[in-house]
């Protein structure tokens, strides 16, 4: 989301009020396909890992 107070989450799925707490499951998702998730989570998982580890200057 774009603000603490319409979403959880961050554009880069880390909870607004525990920045080191990172959310790529299907728990980030407001409602689910018939289609199944994995690819999908595991790209939401590699872009959110990969922000976090240019924050801490890993990249």
């Amino acid at each position: 989301g774009c603000n603490p107070q319409e979403s959880l989450l961050d554009p880069w799925n880390r909870h607004w009020h525990c920045p080191n707490l990172l959310v790529t499951d299907g728990a980030c998702w407001v409602s689910s396909g018939w289609q199944s998730p994995t690819l999908t989570a595991m790209a939401l998982t590699r872009r959110a890992c990969q922000a976090a580890a240019q924050r801490l200057g890993a990249c």
